[in-house]
């Protein structure tokens, strides 16, 4: 009996939606299209989706249904199930052809281009690329016929057809220079001069990215420019530029807004250096290169600068070469960097030659021609079979160390190469002579000889432009160093004229109370007089208000000068935040930023006092959570976030009081954000301020961080900033006492001289 009625239930659910369905007009499935695509994670649309694509089918509506089908097949795709993607798109294909709705035909055409792509078949990605070009030309729509270029493009270097490659880069590069598309232009521009890169023409990728350097006038995004001068720099190293290669790598550092930017740049300083056999300097630049790549875990960059610190350490004779080769190969391997593993195989292969190792010396150089004839990366290989056919010497192997030097030679004299050509003559010379054939022995030391005397002059021409380039870049680094110390001159300057004005701020408040003083007793002494003195006492009377009038343009003076003092202070401020952004040392930024925060705690005792109707006194806890955002904002994302509590009784502090105390917090509170917060735990601090006494107050600062070191006394520290916490507690007549137990607790009791 129940299972009757539950069936009777489903039967009537399901006449319910069927009716709901057919009562759907294509403008509601056009709605729920709309409404699924407005949510911005494919995992929320499956079911609203399904849905709408049932309901397009249910009344027959063919162009909503292609619609949800073309919008499942992206889904699929972000997902990289291509097969499914492929599956959806061609669906939809079909749908759109139907309706003959030609733009979204050319969509689908495209889409299956790229998944094609992703599937490795990129004959068939051509063909629908093909296709896509034919017919965005037809309507005369550019920027498609411009991708499908690009498309084009991609496929046939991935096939190795660079002719092809190289015509469809050129084609999209220049559509997009007829349209303005800018940005566009430059990522295809960069991609043909990596074509040509890659096939050893430098010239011509040099004078491609030089055309269009003209954009960067720094309205666009910097990155951009930043790797097209890295590609640049590239290009001139492998010129053996060194000069010009440092010098765009500069241009790129300058323009720097990413971290791997910063890496580069530093990895590829570092390679110009070990050209010039800077070995140790270039270290320095590598092991900067291996740290910013290890924050970021950047594993192949990790790879690159092991296998570069191996090469320089080697060049220093040094064991742990050896070390970093091993690290490097295992990323290689794991990542299945064929360029990466040919060069390096070449490069453990010499380790091991020079340690006389010549067993696992044979194994690098074969793994290098093995892998080298995959990733095509033909200096590596002769540079091997130049190694190999030494080792083949001396093993009395000669017939087979003459085919692997006089071929690689070949190779190195018709490319240009000068200091392998030589290298390879040495090893000829040595090889005829232990044959006998002293005649071509002696021409091929002739012929090493007249290479080395040219590598020669040509490096050290070199190395002296480099180190010049590299004594005005010191130059440029000395006159900041100037600037800055102007700028602090500047400060102290600043600093001492805001001294003076609180000195003359003082000294006008002392006046005031004279004057409102005397003039009190004089109305006193004036009510006291005989009525026969009415005409005298309504002339004092007078000369009462004129005094009451002076004061109040004496209050109005005194409130100008609050408010200066607080301008000045805010210059100040400006001047530190100029020289943070400009400061790159932590160390350096955390001093300014101290600074920074001791100035902003002066600055706002003035805010309050020309902002306040009480000249004399300081609402302390509007104060101090003034200080408490300021030192928050200050910190931002830089530091760990932390909930500080403030306890602060209604009470007002006179202006000898209230610097010292906000000065003193400044200080405990930053501290806290640099020390004892930190990442991996909820940080909190509880801030109180009490009155003990009618002249005598207690403050008390504690956080839940790790305390102080062991052996650590705030009592004794040189650090400055508890040295300044012992002398304004000092200057307030107070007592100082901390205890470090499961976080910092400080309390120091003081009082007012009144």
């Amino acid at each position: 009996m129940l299972l009757t009625r539950l069936t009777a239930l489903f039967i009537l659910l399901w006449l319910s939606a069927v009716s709901v369905q057919a009562q759907l007009e294509p403008a509601d499935i056009d709605t729920m299209i709309s409404r699924y695509r407005r949510l911005s994670v494919d995992s929320l649309r499956v079911l609203p989706m399904r849905e709408a694509l049932s309901a397009a089918r249910s009344t027959a509506y063919e162009e909503g249904a292609s619609k949800v089908l073309f919008d499942q097949g992206m889904a699929f795709f972000r997902d990289r199930n291509y097969d499914s993607a492929l599956t959806k798109v061609n669906s939809a294909l079909s749908g759109f052809l139907v309706l003959n709705d030609t733009s979204r035909v050319r969509a689908c055409l495209n889409q299956l281009g790229i998944i094609k792509y992703f599937l490795g078949d990129c004959r068939a990605a051509i063909d629908h690329y093909t296709e896509f070009m034919r017919m965005a030309a037809a309507v005369d729509h550019r920027e498609d016929v411009a991708s499908a270029h690009l498309n084009l493009a991609l496929c046939w270097n991935r096939l190795e057809q660079w002719d092809s490659a190289a015509y469809h880069f050129e084609k999209s590069r220049l559509l997009r220079r007829v349209s303005g598309n800018v940005d566009k232009e430059l990522k295809a521009t960069r991609l043909l001069s990596s074509l040509y890169y890659a096939q050893d023409q430098f010239d011509t990728a040099r004078s491609l990215l030089e055309s269009v350097l003209l954009y960067d006038d720094g309205s666009r995004d910097s990155s951009q420019f930043a790797l097209m001068y890295f590609d640049l720099g590239r290009i001139a190293y492998r010129m053996s530029d060194l000069v010009e290669a440092l010098r765009y790598y500069q241009e790129a550092y300058a323009r720097r807004n990413q971290d791997f930017l910063v890496d580069a740049y530093y990895q590829n300083v570092g390679l110009i250096y070990s050209a010039i056999d800077d070995h140790h300097r270039a270290i320095d630049y590598y092991r900067q290169a291996l740290q910013l790549r290890r924050s970021r875990r950047d594993s192949i960059g990790m790879g690159e600068s092991y296998q570069a610190l191996g090469g320089s350490l080697l060049s220093l004779e040094m064991d742990s070469a050896e070390w970093y080769y091993t690290a490097a190969l295992g990323i290689f391997e794991r990542h299945e960097r064929l360029s990466a593993l040919s060069s390096l195989h070449e490069n453990m292969g010499y380790y091991y030659y020079v340690m006389y190792e010549y067993e696992p010396a044979k194994y690098h150089y074969r793994q290098c021609l093995a892998i080298g004839d995959r990733a095509e990366t033909q200096a590596d290989i002769y540079l091997a079979r130049a190694y190999l056919g030494k080792i083949a010497q001396t093993e009395r192997q000669y017939e087979m160390a003459e085919e692997y030097l006089l071929s690689s030679h070949q190779w190195f004299t018709e490319k240009g190469i000068k200091n392998y050509a030589g290298k390879t003559c040495g090893f000829l010379g040595d090889l005829y002579a232990d044959l006998g054939r002293f005649e071509q022995a002696y021409e091929a030391r002739l012929r090493e000889i007249e290479l080395s005397q040219e590598i020669l002059s040509a490096q050290n021409i070199t190395e002296i432009a480099v180190l010049r380039y590299q004594m005005t870049l010191e130059q440029e680094e000395e006159t900041a160093r100037l600037l800055q110390a102007e700028r602090e001159k500047m400060y102290e300057a600043n600093l001492s004229m805001a001294r003076l004005i609180r000195n003359i701020a003082i000294g006008s408040v002392i006046v005031s109370i004279v004057i409102i003083i005397y003039i009190l007793r004089l109305v006193t002494q004036r009510r006291k007089i005989n009525q026969d003195l009415n005409r005298q006492n309504e002339r004092l009377n007078a000369l009462a208000n004129d005094l009451t009038e002076t004061l109040k343009e004496k209050e109005v003076l005194y409130k100008e000068i609050h408010h200066r003092v607080k301008n000045n202070l805010q210059i100040i401020l400006s001047l530190l935040n100029s020289a943070l952004v400009m400061v790159e040392d932590e160390e350096s930024r955390d001093v300014l930023q101290q600074s920074r925060n001791r100035v902003n705690s002066m600055a706002l005792i003035h805010k309050n006092l020309y902002q306040s109707e009480n000249m004399e006194k300081v609402h302390a806890q509007d104060y101090i959570k003034e200080i408490v955002r300021e030192i928050e904002q200050s910190f931002g994302a830089k530091r760990a976030s932390a909930q500080i509590n403030t306890h602060v009784e209604d009470v007002f502090l006179e202006l000898n009081l209230a610097i010292p105390v906000g000065l003193i917090l400044n200080e405990l509170i930053t501290n806290a954000f640099k020390y004892a917060f930190g990442t991996d735990r909820p940080n909190e601090m509880d801030i109180h301020l009490r009155r003990l006494s009618p002249d005598s107050y207690r403050i008390e600062v504690k956080d839940n961080g790790p305390g102080l070191p062991q052996g650590f006394s705030p009592l004794v520290s040189e650090k400055l900033g508890f040295q300044l916490i012992q002398g304004l507690t000092r200057q307030i007549n107070g007592e100082f006492h901390y205890h470090s137990n499961g976080g910092l607790m400080v309390r120091i009791d003081f009082r007012s001289d009144g």
